[in-house]
């Protein structure tokens, strides 16, 4: 399972590019197929296996993270699932950047990391594996996550931030998806190439599938708080064209369709 770590707190300076703290432990498979699932939600993600290594499987493709190794995942448009490797007790340490904050950590085009992981000694090189070193020798969690946090801090670029980058994803993000590209066009005084080459440089995806994961985003956690067919299919009004669509897009994101996804959720087995 995933868990939130929410008495951990981002160090100072990092505060305002850090989503979330996590914390993965598995040992076996759950009955429940939902339950490892990690939903797209447009934030990178830095992963470091304390114990034993991590199977990831996305698109009939399999990764494998290994132990006491740093690696990004960058941003996924479809959901993965997290296991435990040879079913043995597996523990990771998960740090999820904001959308718009990966950027000013990790100088790549991020579109080489969509929808796959990365090591990060493939960016770095031999200069990350003091880093991993220490965090391996620390035996406490907080410290562990302190030593990644401090990492972070030193390899923070010092640049200014993307201002329509970052003005386009707030718009997006406040808006819950529900913004055309036309009219961040017509806000920002840039085309639509433009924007999508920019999206895609430093977050991985373009600005229209953005937002459709965060509208998708919006659905999943408005159903954490009420598992109902009824709350489910009322949603499609808001933030969808018709049933179709939301279906369609509901399935693209979760591999599932509402309904189903729901029944998995309530009665996991069978």
């Amino acid at each position: 399972m995933i868990y939130s770590l929410p008495h951990i707190e981002s160090l100072p300076g990092l505060k305002v590019f850090i989503s979330d703290i996590y914390y993965f432990e598995s040992q076996d498979e759950s009955n429940n197929i939902i339950a490892n699932n990690v939903e797209p939600n447009g934030k990178l993600k830095l992963i470091f296996p304390i114990e034993n290594g991590i199977t990831i499987r996305c698109n009939n493709k399999t990764f494998h993270l290994k132990q006491n190794q740093i690696a990004l995942a960058g941003i996924f448009d479809t959901t993965f699932r997290v296991d435990s490797s040879a079913n043995r007790l597996t523990k990771a340490i998960i740090i999820e950047f904001i959308s718009s904050g990966a950027y000013r950590f990790f100088s790549i085009n991020h579109i080489e990391l969509s929808n796959r992981f990365y090591p990060l000694y493939d960016l770095a090189g031999s200069s990350i594996i003091e880093i991993e070193t220490q965090i391996q020798e620390e035996p406490i969690l907080e410290k562990k996550i302190f030593l990644l946090q401090k990492y972070l801090l030193s390899i923070f670029i010092k640049t200014e931030s993307d201002f329509i980058f970052d003005y386009c994803i707030e718009k997006i993000s406040n808006n819950k998806g529900i913004i055309s590209i036309r009219e961040l066009e017509r806000l920002t005084g840039y085309s639509s190439r433009w924007l999508n080459k920019k999206f895609e440089y430093k977050l991985g995806i373009n600005p229209k599938t953005f937002a459709s994961i965060i509208r998708f985003h919006t659905v999943l956690k408005s159903l954490a708080f009420n598992l109902d067919d009824n709350t489910i299919y009322k949603m499609y009004y808001q933030y969808y064209f018709d049933q179709p669509h939301f279906i369609k897009e509901f399935k693209r994101f979760s591999g599932y369709t509402p309904n189903k996804f729901l029944k998995k959720i309530l009665h996991p087995i069978g």
